[in-house]
């Protein structure tokens, strides 16, 4: 009965972490995909063209792949937790920072550190997804997060769309009701990084889940009376062939 107990209250607690760490994918592709919709936006914010713009993607792409081996290494070593609390941090931080950009050296900067970012969210919720959950739950909690980051992948164009589209906008200019709708985008990215770094503080982080580790947690979340059947079944078929053999030797 109190392994069962036990048991329920782990599976609450994993919900509470597969719901976070959804949350942090779904931030994650909301914002990877919602910087095209406005890049003509930000070209104009900062006085600079749109073929320009293209090195705003690619200065993203070489933030991350700086670090994405030492980050990787690093969560191996560190708490994972804590590094994707991190990671939401930068985020917000940076994503709060676009709205006020002027100059496109500014933005160079700002992109730089965002991509720092991605590796910081996107390996460790991996990562903790994988601790937490382990060897058999972590293959259908990894499809839950994965399926969150395409969600947000989905939302960010549609929702950009919408707000365009938006009845009180309509009688203002486009070119501000397009900068208008960026600036709300990236304003609805700082909330799902907040949100998500706010709920994973009031949780403990996971531990990481060795074979050993995981042994030894069955065991304890096993029914004491299972185990004295499972001990009895055991021992039947050897009695048996105990006695079997006593009868043979007596004949």
């Amino acid at each position: 009965m109190e392994g069962t107990r036990r048991h329920r209250r782990r599976l609450g607690i994993c919900g509470w972490h597969l719901v976070i760490y959804s949350l942090g994918a779904f931030a994650n592709g909301f914002y990877l995909n919602s910087r095209g919709s406005y890049v003509g936006t930000l070209a104009v914010q900062t006085n600079t063209t749109v073929s320009v713009m293209g090195s705003y993607f690619l200065v993203a792409g070489i933030g991350s792949g700086v670090l994405a081996v030492p980050i990787g290494y690093a969560t191996d070593k560190m708490d994972a937790h804590r590094v994707f609390i991190l990671g939401l941090g930068i985020r917000a931080l940076a994503c709060a920072v676009i709205p006020f950009i002027a100059t496109f050296w500014e933005l160079v900067v700002d992109t730089m550190v965002i991509g720092f970012s991605l590796p910081l969210v996107g390996v460790s919720l991996r990562a903790c997804t994988l601790w937490h959950f382990g060897k058999k739950g972590s293959a259908a909690a990894l499809n839950v997060v994965m399926g969150s980051f395409g969600s947000g992948s989905v939302m960010a164009p549609l929702v950009y769309s919408w707000i365009l589209s938006w009845d009180p906008f309509r009688l203002v200019e486009p070119a501000d009701v397009e900068r208008v709708a960026s600036d709300l985008i990236n304003w609805v990215t700082v909330f799902f990084c907040c949100l998500a770094m706010l709920l994973a503080g009031l949780l403990r982080a996971p531990h990481r889940r060795t074979e050993e580790n995981h042994s030894e947690e069955k065991a304890e979340e096993q029914d004491p009376t299972e185990t004295e059947t499972s001990e009895a079944e055991a021992t039947t078929p050897v009695t048996a062939n105990v006695c079997l053999l006593y009868t043979s030797d007596a004949a």
